[in-house]
């Protein structure tokens, strides 16, 4: 008896058979949550209790502070502020569930940019690592492997989701995304993972 269509999305061709005789979708690329530390993450959950509600203009955190908005190179300049401090010796605070604080509120803060939903204007990241200068174009404050996750996960678009718009020769091509989209982004990392070579003006060459 064949499979009937009831339009289940399937996120592999190969399921997981168990012994029983029953069967699921793939368990890969799904995360693993059940392997968490999740003493750790209690750890950091205090965090978000007692710094909303010492940020909190109601008194009672529920105004979400850090959620509207802050530059990303500062949660990282305050992850590596806690971090150092941790090292050399200081336990005065939580430093380290401190840092984790900020480093997961840059992810979830690069993912609302990479979207849209916040300004692109928190990302003012620098690029040592390819041909860029003060004022040019912040990289993608997200890794490729991170975005191809997040792109698995639904939470950002697939490039093929991008339009097709016709050429004046009368073929398609897919539309340019606005910069700070996750497809902009995505294309940007395979030019910067080759950085250009060094040139003093490029404008000169």
């Amino acid at each position: 008896m064949s499979e009937q269509n009831v339009n289940f999305k399937k996120t592999a061709a190969a399921e997981t058979q168990y012994s029983t005789g029953a069967q699921r979708d793939s368990r890969s690329g799904k995360g693993a949550f059940h392997w968490m530390p999740w003493d750790a993450v209690w750890l950091v959950s205090n965090i978000y209790e007692l710094g909303n509600k010492g940020r909190s203009k109601t008194g009672d955190g529920n105004d979400r502070n850090w959620e509207n908005g802050m530059p990303l190179i500062d949660f990282l300049h305050s992850a590596m502020n806690h971090i150092t401090a941790h090292i050399a010796g200081d336990r005065s605070e939580p430093h380290i569930s401190q840092a984790i604080w900020n480093l997961l509120n840059y992810l979830q803060t690069s993912i609302w940019v990479i979207l849209g939903f916040r300004p692109k204007e928190l990302n003012k990241l620098p690029n040592h690592r390819g041909n860029w200068k003060p004022g040019d174009e912040p990289p993608s404050p997200l890794s490729t492997r991170e975005i191809e996750w997040l792109q698995f996960k639904a939470v950002l678009p697939k490039l093929e989701t991008v339009p097709l718009v016709s050429t004046e020769d009368g073929g398609f091509r897919r539309a340019t995304p606005p910069t700070g989209t996750v497809e902009a982004i995505a294309n940007g990392l395979a030019a910067a993972s080759k950085p250009k070579p060094f040139v003093e003006d490029e404008d000169e060459v």
